[in-house]
């Protein structure tokens, strides 16, 4: 329990060091991969705006890992269908957002991301967690 805890603090701290992400690389490593994995989707540009679906559901986050473009504005569309649990609530720790997402619908998050390098993206208790890859 100790170790669970201590990974969804890190989690919640915004930090790349997790549990799920270590088992990632591993796989990516074990499959012989030459493109890990941690690419990830582009966001879409809308007139001037990144744009990216994230589908919730109550299992984790879906892309977990997003390209986006520093110093342009980035819209988020949150996806939910029947999802429950924590993962309703979407943060952003290092940039202090939080949105509580309903069961089913759609929601919205603007943000300008302003430094390159990875942004973590959580749930309220860090279980289920994703990186946007700021370039």
């Amino acid at each position: 329990m100790a170790i669970f805890s201590v990974n969804g603090g890190m989690s919640l701290l915004g930090s790349i060091y997790t549990l799920q992400n270590f088992v990632e690389a591993a796989q990516v490593s074990f499959s012989g991969a030459r493109l890990p994995r941690i690419a990830g989707a582009m966001a879409r540009d809308n007139q001037g705006v990144q744009e990216v679906r994230i589908n919730v559901s109550s299992n984790g986050y879906s892309p977990q890992h997003v390209t986006l473009k520093k110093d342009i504005p980035a819209r988020l569309i949150l996806n939910t269908s029947g999802t429950g649990g924590c993962a309703r609530a979407f943060t952003i720790p290092s940039l202090r957002l939080q949105k509580i997402l309903p069961v089913t619908g759609t929601e919205t998050l603007e943000f300008t991301p302003t430094k390159a390098g990875p942004l973590v993206f959580t749930c309220s208790m860090g279980m289920y967690s994703g990186v946007f890859n700021v370039i």
